[in-house]
């Protein structure tokens, strides 16, 4: 179990019968596992993500201070990452 999250079951043994379910103990657990790495694998890439764009992170959550609504533009000019292109519809 993961102390960061805390917690992680796909099929709760007691689940298993109330929505007629029939896997072996073995079975959950492998999905019990599986899930728990994917949760953790994703837990940590958020993690460096967050980390590596905290300057922007700060500078939007500046802006967002200063003022409550700012333009899409102005968002994208404050964080310093250029605006995406949008396709023509």
């Amino acid at each position: 179990m993961s102390e960061r999250i805390g917690p992680l079951t796909a099929l709760p043994q007691d689940a298993q019968q109330a929505y007629g379910l029939a896997a072996a103990p073995a079975t959950l657990d492998a999905v019990d596992a599986e899930m728990r790495r994917i949760v953790d694998e994703c837990y940590e890439e958020a993690c460096r993500l967050l980390t590596a764009h905290r300057a922007q992170l700060d500078a939007l959550a500046k802006a967002l201070l200063e003022r409550e609504t700012p333009e899409e533009a102005e968002a994208y000019r404050t964080a310093g990452i250029p605006r995406p292109d949008r396709p023509d519809n």
